[in-house]
């Protein structure tokens, strides 16, 4: 059974790479049409990989769509973690200067597509857009800040607002159909068979061929397979309720120091590495490689250590990232992710370490009774693990 305390520097890698996005600029991402994760190895299935995996599908089948609607050129302009305008379709001239420009969003969905509201207005709305074309605008990548200035000297020219450029697209599985609406007036702009789509693609995109053919020989799993039957069974393991009960039923402190990281981190991140130290506390605790005082410290230990990891982390990706800045995108990611791993590993070691001395004068502090008290209300959560 793997330490959890080995974890502890691949969870502040990931954090660190999750916080230096907000540092990140917008890029061109080049583009490589994504097969539907039905067809992954059962190995392979999990929840995150269904819900990206079909995302990035139907953001493929809106791109080989337009491909063929006379789009040649269509950009995905993101941050990092998929955030940003899902594509970019420019139409040009003879010449090279636009004649057309579409801002596309794609929601692969049998249930009523919505456009996420974000603290700059509804997705494809004049403030969304705008907000998103003065970030291309202001990139450090030469090719972002280029098309983003041709995007508003069209926009000048034509005097046509933004948001009439855009549009929405809807593919249903279950339906067997995409729609395209406007996401303004939320009118119907087209609706077609998805695999009458499929079927066009492969004739006349000779670059997505190979992806239109597969999609179509999984068509009858696609349309039918839901991410429940999709996955595979899990074996029994400690939920994150459980987990959590748990923590918080060890003492007065954890509870504190629970409340405090909450403050700091994502739920998730609480859950992955609370719940990983106290399973495995548990484990060696009824293999009886462990004494009770040891269960208590180490389950406290792991609570505050982890809060100081979040605070530090935070603190060492943003300086990481400002120090990475002169040396381009790659220089703020590389940085800030180095800088959140050693500032996150510096406020674990801080944090762990303060813990241990107020931990012991708590221990000392109980007697018999209520020490045995907290240890079986612990086992009895309905821990389950491979003894």
């Amino acid at each position: 059974m793997l330490k959890p305390a080995n974890t502890v520097w691949f969870v502040l890698i990931a954090l660190a790479a999750l916080q230096t996005l907000s540092f990140a600029q917008p890029m061109l991402v080049p583009f490589s049409p994504i097969n539907h994760p039905v067809s992954l190895p059962i190995e392979q299935r999990t929840q995150y990989r269904w819900n990206m995996g079909k995302g990035s599908w139907g953001e493929s089948f809106v791109q080989g769509q337009m491909k063929r609607r006379g789009f040649k050129e269509i950009h995905e302009p993101k941050l990092p973690g998929g955030q940003g305008i899902d594509r970019i379709a420019i139409k040009r001239n003879a010449q090279g200067l636009i004649q057309e420009v579409k801002f596309l969003e794609a929601k692969t969905t049998n249930a009523r597509p919505k456009l996420g509201q974000t603290k700059s207005g509804t997705q494809l709305s004049r403030n969304w857009l705008a907000k998103h074309i003065r970030a291309m605008s202001k990139s450090r990548d030469p090719a972002v800040r280029k098309l983003a200035m041709e995007i508003i000297a069209f926009r000048k020219q034509t005097n046509i607002p933004i948001e009439q450029w855009g549009e929405l697209y809807h593919i249903s599985t279950k339906t067997g159909k995409y729609t395209r609406y406007n996401p303004i007036t939320k009118g119907v702009l087209s609706q077609n068979s998805i695999q009458r789509e499929l079927i066009i693609i492969a004739k006349k995109i000779p670059s997505m061929k190979g992806w239109a053919m597969n999609t179509l020989a999984n068509w009858d799993q696609i349309s039918t397979q839901t991410m429940s039957g999709w996955l595979p069974q899990q074996p029994t393991h400690v939920s994150s309720k459980t987990v959590t009960k748990s923590i918080l039923t060890t003492a007065k402190i954890t509870n504190s120091a629970f409340r405090q990281l909450v403050k700091k981190a994502p739920i998730i991140v609480v859950v992955t590495v609370e719940g990983g130290f106290v399973a495995y506390d548990i484990y060696q605790y009824r293999k009886g490689k462990i004494s009770t005082r040891q269960l208590q410290q180490n389950i406290i230990t792991a609570t505050a250590g982890t809060a100081g990891a979040i605070v530090g982390l935070k603190a060492g990706a943003a300086a990481g990232a400002w120090i990475g800045a002169p040396a381009g995108p790659w220089g703020v990611a590389i940085g800030g992710v180095i800088g959140g791993v050693v500032g996150g590993g510096a406020g674990y070691w801080g944090g762990s370490t303060i813990s241990k001395s107020v931990t012991n004068q708590w221990y000392s502090s109980l007697d018999q009774a209520l020490k045995e008290k907290v240890v079986n209300s612990i086992m009895e959560r309905g821990f389950t693990l491979p003894l």
